[in-house]
């Protein structure tokens, strides 16, 4: 599935079994997302993907995104640190506030293998340089999959009755890429992968 926009080659191709995504708006808008999901349905899961991405500023990503809405999202990514050159960074936005519960991780050149596994309520992120046998690297702390849930997303205000943010989509899983310098940058992803128990 994409999110608010139907795919067109302008910002989503496929190249010699890749996806190509050109970097787009961020996750929090409501307009040009760069964004291929999966609807999550499964209690435990993992879900694996290949980044090839050159981001060469703070304001390029490109990655794995465990998301609810525009407000709700677990997000592994790619970018660029002013100090330590290309890097991976792990991103929560909960309830419309951004945090990063981990300090970033200098990761050098080349595609990286990212991993998401979720069991229940609990989410990690991991990931290993691509190709060869993997060594996986966890990426930041657990973190809270109940949340990207309805339940959580539906808001109310206890004085009036009325409802101020609603909760219908469900959670997915997805591959992503954005572009606040407006280069659009492109952003390669391979052998997805997504695995539940039988």
């Amino acid at each position: 599935m994409t999110l608010r926009r139907h795919p067109d080659p302008s910002w989503i191709a496929l190249d010699r079994g890749r996806l190509l995504l050109r970097g787009d708006e961020s996750l929090s808008s409501r307009h040009r997302q760069s964004l291929l999901a999966r609807r999550r349905t499964h209690a435990e899961f993992d879900f694996e993907a290949t980044v090839d991405a050159d981001p060469r500023s703070p304001r390029q990503a490109a990655g794995l995104v465990h998301l609810y809405n525009t407000e709700l999202w677990h997000y592994l990514h790619l970018s660029w640190d002013e100090a330590l050159g290309r890097v991976l960074r792990l991103g929560v936005c909960d309830r419309g506030r951004y945090t990063e519960p981990a300090a970033p991780a200098p990761v050098g050149a080349g595609p990286l293998r990212l991993r998401l596994e979720v069991h229940g309520a609990a989410a990690r992120f991991a990931w290993t340089p691509a190709g060869g046998a993997p060594r996986w690297r966890p990426a930041g702390p657990e973190l809270d999959a109940s949340r990207l849930s309805d339940d959580y997303a539906t808001v109310g205000d206890a004085h009036t009755g009325h409802y101020t943010s609603w909760g219908f989509t469900g959670a997915f899983t997805s591959v992503c890429a954005q572009d606040l310098t407006g280069a659009r940058m492109p952003a390669a992803f391979s052998a997805p992968s997504y695995l539940a128990p039988r």
